[in-house]
């Protein structure tokens, strides 16, 4: 588990509402066959819809993409067919990414 970073922590002790700097997160749902990305920046705490903050939270997701075009066990192996390399492509450029 990651410890909040030290600026959201005085920004909750202060209740200040934006974030001094932006917290992102890069995350990677795997099913086993199917793949979703996302990244998501944290820039304020105001989640109210109300809210008249032009200061937003940003996320962006994929649709799930097949790894594979088969995969399938038969007699206790694992039988993969048909590998996918846009799925490789997206997990590279994430990794390469700089999210600080």
């Amino acid at each position: 588990m990651l410890l909040p970073s030290s600026d959201i922590v005085i920004s909750l002790q202060d209740n200040i509402i934006d974030v001094p700097s932006p917290v992102t997160s890069q995350i990677i749902h795997l099913t086993g066959k199917e793949v979703q990305f996302a990244v998501f920046q944290l820039n304020t705490l105001d989640l109210e819809e109300s809210s008249s903050s032009k200061v937003k939270n940003i996320i962006w997701l994929t649709d799930k993409i097949n790894l594979f075009e088969n995969a399938d066990n038969r007699l206790g192996l694992e039988i993969l067919e048909g590998y996918n390399p846009e799925v490789f492509k997206t997990f590279a450029g994430l990794y390469l990414s700089e999210t600080s």
